[in-house]
């Protein structure tokens, strides 16, 4: 029987590195191929208590890792996803601030940071300052649908039913459906990239007196809807 594909192979070319969240480093010289679309990991479940517990280890730890390492922006995702998960919102837009501008990292998860930072802004209805972590974030990667999806339903929700429409059409151009879906590989918010931005459109449309419009965008909505369980989307 041939070798089957394996994550590790003994001796394994590496180790682990971090205190919490860790990655595994590969030795220099060492080949690396991406695992393919079947691969599926699973975390154990927590419960309420153990998931405060571990942020608030993790906060601890992934105290001491920004400061060895303070140009890592893995370090200041997680930090500010530990501080969110504790209710910490300000010091978690801080965190992710961070990791936004390291612009030496992973440009894909330098634009999630700020996308967390706009949810964390909205839920204080902090409406501009949601967009600007968002405008902060499309700088980071444009290629993201979630962002513009995510900046649509904040003016949405802020009032501002053109600005809405717009914000939608950029994340239809840049989405899964009718869009450009550039291939990624990490961070995700499948409805924001299949059929999110019709529904706010729709929303905002109607909000705006066109209705013909409006219905236009629901029958789009359903369409993405269907893709993205088609797709296997999430």
């Amino acid at each position: 029987m041939p070798p089957q594909p394996r994550i590790f192979r003994l001796p394994r070319p590496g180790s682990f590195r971090g205190r919490t969240h860790e990655w595994f480093a590969l030795d220099s010289g060492v080949a690396e191929r991406t695992l393919g679309a079947s691969a599926v990991f699973v975390e154990l479940p927590k419960d309420e208590a153990a998931v405060a517990a571990k942020a608030t280890r993790d906060i601890q730890l992934l105290g001491l890792e920004t400061a060895a390492a303070p140009e890592d922006q893995r370090w200041w995702y997680y930090l500010g996803d530990a501080y969110d998960i504790s209710g910490d919102c300000r010091s978690a837009v801080k965190a992710w601030g961070t990791c936004a501008g390291l612009t030496g990292g992973w440009a894909e998860e330098g634009a999630w940071c700020m996308y967390r930072a706009a949810v964390c802004h909205s839920r204080s209805k902090e409406w501009d300052a949601a967009l600007q972590a968002l405008a902060r974030g499309m700088c980071r990667h444009p290629g993201l649908p979630e962002l513009p999806w995510y900046a649509g339903w904040v003016a949405y929700q802020a009032g501002r039913h053109r600005e809405a429409v717009a914000w939608s059409h950029m994340s239809i151009a840049l989405g899964c459906h009718k869009g450009l879906c550039m291939e990624r590989i990490g961070f995700s918010h499948p409805p924001g990239k299949y059929e999110g931005p019709y529904d706010v459109l729709k929303w905002a449309l109607r909000a705006l007196g066109d209705e013909p419009g409006a219905a236009a965008a629901e029958v789009e909505e359903a369409a993405a809807l269907a893709a993205r369980s088609a797709n296997g989307a999430g």
